[in-house]
């Protein structure tokens, strides 16, 4: 699960180095109507055509960092106000953050077998037993810096810290430092190879993560992501670009995003179709990135002219979330 970075400001002078980070009876559920006019969660059950306020429980000011399925539950992290659970796709969410300091800075979120976990800004790795009854600090071997993003390959459990990639082989009872010295703002997996976005470049692993190599240097990656056939790299400096040949060649797949402020938070593919986060809203396309068009413009349930940071493609649904709070980003 790929997360997100410290808080920066608007400008992309301030955001460069961040991490600005099925089962069919679940998309059936007769949805809670009730939701705030202005979401901080929107959620669509039909590939994007129509989307619904779903943030029951969330308090007004939160920014989700990000969403993490497990079983018959739903996880949303955020800044500042913890974990939060939803059973079976319904639109109530509760607190589960015992354990956990106030005010925690959640960057990432992810699973491992029966664990739940999360990495946070200032206070390392914390991992939950009981879905998110109680959570216990997890950092023997990581120095104390911000953890980015977290993903999970079989047994093994990675961090992508500002000091590198950092791996657990026991469910996070210990940590040791596996690659690098950079900030490590995203991971995605693809056909057995992982894929680390960094602030020089974007790494791959073939081997489980034992051995990293570059596959592109020019610009800093605040994430990666894959549709099962492309690699994605969401770069500052040249937008979105591709490559299926782990970097042998990369082609540019911004067609019809804006040109100014050309930021892409997030890409997630759904079966054919691509969906990315961007400054200005919700982005899809047919065609892996030639061509995108941006469908909040009204009348579909989205907010028009909207920072969208976070992205994920659940059984229960496509969940976005609006990331311009207190006029920063995440």
């Amino acid at each position: 699960m790929n997360g997100k970075g410290i808080g920066c400001c608007l400008s992309l002078l301030a955001i460069l180095g961040c991490n600005p980070k099925a089962d069919n009876h679940r998309l059936n559920l007769v949805e809670n109507q009730t939701s705030r006019a202005s979401g901080i969660i929107y959620r669509s059950n039909d590939n994007a055509r129509t989307w619904f306020s779903f943030d029951q429980g969330i308090p007004e000011n939160a920014t989700v960092s990000g969403f993490q399925a497990k079983g018959n539950k739903l996880f949303a992290s955020t800044d500042f106000y913890g974990v939060f659970v939803s059973l079976s796709g319904v639109n109530q969410w509760q607190p589960v953050n015992l354990g956990l300091p106030d005010q925690v800075d959640i960057n990432a979120i992810t699973v491992l077998n029966d664990l739940l976990i999360i990495g946070t800004n200032k206070h390392g790795i914390y991992i939950s037993s009981d879905d998110g009854r109680l959570w216990n600090q997890s950092n023997v071997g990581l120095p104390d810096i911000p953890i980015r993003s977290l993903i999970t390959v079989n047994d093994n459990l990675f961090a992508g810290t500002d000091k590198g990639i950092y791996v657990s082989s026991d469910k996070g009872l210990s940590w040791r430092h596996q690659f690098g010295t950079g900030q490590i703002n995203g991971f995605t997996l693809l056909d057995g190879k992982i894929y680390a976005a960094s602030v020089d470049g974007a790494t791959f692993s073939d081997d489980e993560g034992k051995s990293w190599k570059y596959i592109y240097k020019p610009n800093t990656l605040h994430d990666i992501s894959n549709d099962g056939s492309f690699i994605y790299a969401m770069t500052l400096g040249t937008g979105l670009l591709r490559t299926n040949n782990d970097g042998r060649t990369w082609e540019k797949a911004n067609g019809g995003f804006p040109t100014f402020n050309f930021y892409t938070f997030e890409v997630k593919g759904v079966n054919k179709d691509l969906f990315a986060a961007q400054w200005h809203g919700i982005y899809h396309s047919i065609d892996r990135g030639d061509h995108w068009v941006r469908i909040n413009t009204g009348g579909n349930g989205l907010p028009d002219s909207t920072a969208f940071m976070t992205l994920e493609v659940t059984d229960f649904g496509i969940l976005v979330g609006t990331g311009l709070n207190n006029g920063r980003i995440k």
